[in-house]
């Protein structure tokens, strides 16, 4: 498991931290949801146990999302 605000390569991938003039990188988005704020702590308490960045953990779940209320579709084989 990785450390807790760690920095690799990955971590860049999924979730780049703003430029130093607060733009956000080309080819990225601003998501900005509000939710209970029950639901916000739990999300935190399970990156951090996850020992993800919050970011980092939501864009991780954001990329697995699936339809909802529909079958998911088959895993392609891990190469």
């Amino acid at each position: 498991m990785s450390e807790v605000g760690s920095s690799t390569p990955e971590h860049q991938t999924l979730s780049p931290r703003r430029s130093a003039n607060g733009r956000t990188p080309p080819g990225y988005r601003v998501l900005h949801v509000i939710v209970p704020e029950q639901i916000f702590n739990h999300v935190k308490a399970q990156a951090y146990i996850s020992g993800l960045r919050f970011p980092e953990y939501v864009a991780r779940f954001l990329e697995e999302a699936w339809p909802y209320k529909e079958e998911r579709p088959p895993q392609p084989p891990s190469s």
